[in-house]
C-alpha cells in the first residue's frame, strides 16, 4: 500500500492504451490528487512522446518522479536522457504487475469503456467532455474532485454547483482509511499470504504463457538475489528475472552447477557432436531391471484406489 505524496504533482504515473481507431492514448495521472491527463497519439516512439510530456510539463510543471511500467518507449535510451535531463526520478514498476501502477491502469479501463462505442469524428470531443466529467467528479478515495485538490477550486460544469474547499489533514485521513479497506478486501478476495521468501532461496518461476500441455512453473530454478517489497529479482547463470513475489514459489532443490554455470563445449570436438548442451544434472545410471526400461510409447498414468462408497456399506453389491 503506497502512501499518499507530500504535495500535488510531485509524484506521477504514465501509461498507454489503444483505441478502437487504431490510435493510442497517453495517461499521465497524478498521484496526490488522481487529476488525469490524456494525450492521443498515432504512434508511441519516443521521438512523438517526449514532446507531448514537454506540453504537460509546461501546464502543470516538472515532477519529481515519474512511475511507468518500463515498456516502449520508457524503457529507450531517449526517454532516459529526457528524465536525466529534466530532473525526473524514473520510477520503475514491477514487470507484468499492473497493480503496481493501478491508479492508471483503472482509469485506462474507464476510459476505454467510454470511448468504445463513440464514431471516429466524435472521438475527440467524447474524451474531453468525459474528462471535465471525471476530474470535477469527488473521487471514491479521497471524497474530493481532483480539479479542486490540484487548484485549489472546482470547476466550473453545467451542473450548479457551491463554492466548498478541503482540508489536506482530512484528505490524508480518507486516503489511508480507503486503501486500506481496498487492500482488505483484494486480500480476502485472492487469499494473500505474506511472502516467506528471502535472499539465497532457491524458487521456481510461474510460465507466463502458460497452455493446458505446460506445466504451471519452470523446471530449473533460480536463485532470489534481490527483494524490495513484494517485488524479488531472482537469478539462474547470466539471466536475471524480476517479478512480484506471487509468481515464485519455493524449489525443493537448489540449483545445480551445471544450471548456474553451463558449459559451452567445443562445436568441433567429436565427443560433443551428439552431446546435449541442455542436459540434466548428472545422475547414478539405473539397473537394466524390467522396472526401469522406458519404453517408446506413450507415458502411462498412475491410476487411483477405487474404494466403494460408504453408503453400499449395508448392501449386497454383485461385482
Amino acid at each position: 500500500m503506497s502512501p499518499l505524496p507530500s504535495a500535488p504533482w510531485t509524484e506521477l504515473s504514465a501509461d498507454f492504451g489503444h483505441l478502437p481507431n487504431g490510435q493510442y492514448i497517453l495517461v499521465v495521472t497524478d498521484e496526490y490528487s488522481r487529476y488525469p491527463i490524456v494525450e492521443i497519439l498515432d504512434s508511441i516512439p519516443g521521438h512523438s512522446v517526449i514532446p507531448r510530456l514537454d506540453k504537460i510539463f509546461s501546464e502543470f510543471g516538472i515532477p519529481e518522479s515519474l512511475k511507468t511500467d518500463n515498456g516502449p518507449p520508457f524503457n529507450g535510451h531517449d526517454f532516459s536522457n529526457y528524465c536525466h535531463h529534466m530532473g525526473i526520478k524514473h520510477r520503475k514498476i514491477t514487470p507484468l504487475w499492473p497493480r503496481a501502477n493501478a491508479e492508471t491502469e483503472r482509469f485506462m479501463k474507464t476510459v476505454k469503456k467510454t470511448l468504445r462505442n463513440t464514431p471516429t469524428p466524435q472521438l475527440k470531443q467524447q474524451l474531453y467532455r468525459f474528462l471535465i466529467s471525471y476530474r470535477s467528479t469527488p473521487h471514491c478515495t479521497t471524497g474530493v474532485a481532483p480539479a479542486t485538490i490540484l487548484f485549489g477550486r472546482q470547476l466550473r460544469t453545467m451542473l450548479p454547483q457551491t463554492t466548498k474547499s478541503f482540508e489536506d489533514n482530512s484528505l490524508r485521513e480518507r486516503d489511508v482509511h480507503q486503501k486500506a479497506k481496498m487492500k482488505h478486501y483484494a486480500d480476502n478476495k485472492t487469499y494473500v499470504k505474506p511472502s516467506e521468501l528471502k535472499i539465497g532461496d532457491p524458487v521456481l518461476l510461474k510460465h507466463n504463457n502458460l497452455t493446458k500441455r505446460d506445466p504451471p512453473y519452470e523446471s530449473q530454478p533460480l536463485v532470489i538475489t534481490q527483494k524490495k517489497g513484494s517485488m524479488i529479482t531472482a537469478a539462474r547463470g547470466q539471466q536475471q528475472v524480476t517479478r512480484n513475489s506471487s509468481f515464485f514459489k519455493k524449489s525443493p532443490r537448489p540449483p545445480t552447477t551445471a544450471e548456474i554455470e553451463p558449459d559451452h563445449p567445443d562445436p568441433d570436438s567429436p565427443d560433443n557432436t551428439t552431446q546435449n548442451t541442455n542436459t540434466l544434472p548428472h545422475s547414478p545410471p539405473a539397473h537394466s531391471s524390467p522396472e526401469n526400461c522406458v519404453t517408446n510409447g506413450p507415458p502411462i498414468r498412475p491410476r487411483r484406489n477405487i474404494r466403494r462408497p460408504k453408503k453400499f456399506d449395508d448392501f449386497v453389491l454383485n461385482n
